[in-house]
This record gives structure tokens, C-alpha cells and sequence, in this order.
């Protein structure tokens, strides 16, 4: 009977402890204004709410930056600067990681907040990039994600810069960052347009003679011309069927300023200038065999241009050669120790400067001290003697003096269409800064165009006439 009485006692205690667990409840989710409901921030979900709350108002975050695995140094350097500004500017504390730093495969899905930039393995950036063409980028909110990419890292590079100004820049810091669910961003990167205080746009290409499916690279090769339209293009590797292959297509714009070595032999200059027919008169041009060089091939020569601009009359100079390589597989070399190749590659590129210079000399003592842009393919980098002769004799490189924007790190990948190689370039834009200044330099090592166009890398100055 005890045993019934205490079984009671314990039903109703537990009934009482239920009935007190409602009324707590109840009372928790009523506000002391006239008891409506309230529900915190916090429990609504990311998806339910009108906007995405990347850094709070008081500096406090839940976002992560992930990032793809760029292979580019602008867009890297750019990422950087973004997680440095958003700590900096609203006092957070933004982690940064790569999109593999968990070891994920395949395409992620999760619902971590994150603020995703380029081409990352996660869900919400493959179904952004979907819709988007060449040159185009995009911003918007999917679910916990902040999406940031574009379809080539300069659109990428586009956006985030957009994004910077936009909610960093331009933002009221009181109040974080906030972004709204249905506000996408969308745009293109014009690699077409010349920076506006530019005067021209020049590049230089090796388009690889007739190796590497040449009709297939023609194709690429043509494109790059027709998206970047530069107003000077110095080729290197162009053989004789280049100039019907390729040549023949550029008619309608451009024209060679020489094409045949002046010797009456009738070979084909691999070398050439060419010019927009639209923009420039052809003063005086020549060109010819580098001195220092392995002879048994065509490759190794130079040519040179002096430009006058129909609408000003401002008379230019550009120059461009292939540099001399060294190689055991060159007849008469086969013997030759590693480091006998390469003390001749050094004595030979140093000897192809001096020639340089030499012409420099020449065309100045006739066209008096007119501005120069010395491009081609050197084969030699920054950390060479070579290099230091050409830079002290008063000229510069645009990778390393552009004002507005390099791309620096690249170095030819000898494999069209496989992905660019870091290392110091071999391929040179130098120019004389008492008469001019580079703003944009870029090295062409996204696209498609770009890596299969050539076993080199396509660059391209912006340059402006300081005088």
C-alpha cells in the first residue's frame, strides 16, 4: 500500500514538472510588450532571410573566404587585399582557406557560411559559372554562400575589385556588410579596351612555326588578336607558311613592315612587325640575322619599325628579335658539358643585346631621339647579365614598371594548352621611360586562346607617349 501511495506521489510530482516546463516556455517566447511572439535572429535560417550578414556591425563574422587554386599572382594578390581590407576596415577577423583544405573531391556541397571566390569545388560556384561567356563574372547570394567568380581569373579579378568597391569602399562601416538576397551583380571584363590614358596597346607573340596542330592554333592565335587588338604585334617562330597561314587573315587591319631579310636571299624574316594600317604610316623598317646564334636554323633574327601615328604625326621605334638559345642538339654541339651550354647561351643572348643597342644607335642617329619599345622573345629572365645590360642602358620592362597593373611570374609553358608554368619570363616588353610610360602590363595565362595559341605565353602593354 505504501509501495501504490509513493508510485502516486512520483506521477504527480512528474506532472507538475511538465506542466511548469510549458509555462517556462510559453513565458521564453513572449516579449513584455503585450506578449507576441519573438523569434531571435539567429534561428532564422540563412535561406529564410531577405539578406546575408557577412561581417556584423560590431566586427563579428561567420564567414570563411575559400578559394579556388588560382595559378595566377594578380588574382591571388587580389584575394589578399580583399580579406586584408574587409579585417582592416570593419576590425574583423576573416580566416582565408583553400577550397581543398578538407580534402574534399567532386563538387561540395554543405551549409557553411562562406564567402566563395573563383572557380571553387563547391555547388553554388559550378552552378554560377553555368550561364557566364568569356570575360563575364558574377556576384550574388546562394544560401549560406556568398558567390564571387568569374569565367577567366581577369573576370574574376573584375569582380572581386567590383565587390571592394562596392561594399568596402564605398560602404557605411557602422553597419558591416550586407548583402541582399536578390541583389546580382553581373558584368564583363573588356580585355579589348586599352587603358584609358594608353596611346597603344602592343604585344608580342611566338606563335610556334608549324608545330602543335598549327591550323587548330591559328585559330587560337587569331583570336587573341581579334579579342586584345593591339595596334603593334611582334611575332617570333613565324616561318614563311605564317605569313599565308596567319598573315593572310590580318590583311584587312594590319601589314608587315618587313617580311624578307634584305640580304636578296628570299627567306622568309621569322621575325616580323606588323602595324594597324588604320593607325600608323610606315616610316622606315629593316631587320636581319642576329649575330651571336646557332646558324643552322632561321629562327634566331631580329626586325625594326619606325611608326608614325596618322593623327598626331608622333614618330616611334620598335624593335623585335628572337633571342639565341644553346643546345646539345644543335650540330656541333653534342659534346658540349651542361655548363659549356651554358656559358654560350650567356655569351650569345649578351651579344644579341649589344646588337640591340647597336640598332637602337642607328635609328636614333636618324630619326633623332624618338621613343623606342624593344619586344620579342629574349630567351633570357631578369637574373641575367643579359637583362642587366639592357636595363642599363636606360631601359625598362613593362612587368616590372607597369603603373596600373602586372601580371608577373610567368615563363613560356613549351606544351600549348597546358597550364602556365610559374618562373621568370623570357618574354619581353622593355621601353625607354624618359619618352614613355607602360601602365598595363599582361601576360596571357587563362583562356584557351591563350595557352594554345603557342609554347610561349602572349604579352601585351598598354603604353602611353609621355611627351
Amino acid at each position: 500500500m505504501a509501495e501504490v501511495r509513493f508510485m502516486k506521489k512520483r506521477f504527480l510530482f512528474a506532472c507538475l514538472s511538465v506542466l511548469l516546463l510549458v509555462m517556462l516556455l510559453i513565458t521564453g517566447c513572449t516579449k513584455e510588450n503585450g506578449g507576441q511572439e519573438s523569434i531571435s535572429e539567429d534561428s532564422i535560417s540563412a535561406e529564410a532571410s531577405d539578406h546575408l550578414n557577412i561581417i556584423n556591425p560590431d566586427g563579428s563574422s561567420d564567414f570563411k573566404i575559400v578559394h579556388a587554386l588560382f595559378g595566377d599572382k594578380e588574382l591571388t594578390s587580389t584575394v589578399n587585399l580583399l580579406q586584408q581590407r574587409m579585417n582592416n576596415n570593419f576590425s574583423s577577423n576573416i580566416e582565408m582557406v583553400s577550397h581543398t583544405a578538407n580534402g574534399e573531391s567532386g563538387t561540395v556541397e554543405n551549409d557553411a557560411f562562406e564567402i566563395l571566390i573563383g572557380q571553387t569545388n563547391r555547388k553554388q560556384s559550378k552552378e554560377a559559372l553555368k550561364d557566364l561567356s568569356k570575360g563575364e563574372y558574377i556576384i550574388l547570394v546562394s544560401g549560406s554562400k556568398l558567390v564571387i567568380t568569374g569565367a577567366t581569373n581577369d573576370a574574376i579579378v573584375e569582380a572581386v575589385n567590383v565587390f571592394m568597391e562596392k561594399y568596402i569602399t564605398n560602404a557605411d562601416k557602422e553597419n558591416g556588410i550586407i548583402i541582399p538576397r536578390d541583389e546580382i551583380i553581373k558584368g564583363t571584363k573588356d580585355m579589348s579596351a586599352i587603358y584609358k590614358d594608353a596611346d597603344m596597346r602592343i604585344m608580342t607573340l611566338n606563335v610556334a612555326l608549324n608545330n602543335y596542330e598549327p591550323e587548330k592554333r591559328r585559330t587560337h592565335i587569331l583570336n587573341l588578336i581579334e579579342d586584345y587588338n593591339p595596334a603593334v604585334i611582334c611575332f617570333q617562330e613565324y616561318n614563311a607558311a605564317c605569313y599565308t597561314r596567319i598573315g593572310a587573315a590580318l590583311t584587312m587591319n594590319y601589314k608587315a613592315a618587313i617580311s624578307q631579310h634584305p640580304d636578296g636571299s628570299g627567306t622568309a624574316i621569322y621575325t616580323p612587325i606588323y602595324y594597324r594600317t588604320d593607325t600608323f604610316t610606315l616610316v622606315e623598317s629593316g631587320g636581319g640575322w642576329l649575330r651571336d646564334r646557332f646558324t643552322g636554323t632561321s629562327t634566331k633574327c631580329y626586325s625594326w619599325a619606325v611608326l608614325k601615328f596618322k593623327d598626331s604625326g608622333k614618330i616611334f621605334a620598335v624593335t623585335n628579335y628572337h633571342g639565341a638559345v644553346a643546345s646539345k642538339g644543335y650540330e656541333g654541339y653534342e659534346n658540349y658539358s651542361d655548363e659549356q651550354i651554358a656559358q654560350l647561351a650567356a655569351k650569345w643572348t649578351y651579344g644579341n643585346v649589344e646588337q640591340l643597342i647597336e640598332i637602337i644607335a642607328s635609328i636614333k642617329a636618324e630619326h633623332g631621339d624618338i621613343p623606342f619599345l624593344c619586344a620579342g622573345d629574349f630567351n633570357f629572365d631578369k637574373n641575367t647579365t643579359a637583362y642587366k645590360l639592357i636595363t642599363d642602358n636606360g631601359m625598362v620592362e613593362a612587368e616590372t614598371h607597369a603603373t596600373v597593373s602586372k601580371c608577373e611570374g610567368y615563363r613560356g609553358t613549351h606544351t600549348p594548352g597546358t597550364p602556365a608554368r610559374y618562373g621568370n619570363s623570357i618574354d619581353h616588353i622593355f621601353y625607354d621611360p624618359e619618352h614613355v610610360t607602360a601602365y598595363v602590363h599582361y601576360t596571357g595565362a587563362t583562356t584557351e586562346d591563350e595557352l594554345a595559341a603557342s609554347d610561349h605565353l602572349m604579352v601585351y602593354a598598354d603604353i602611353g607617349f609621355n611627351s
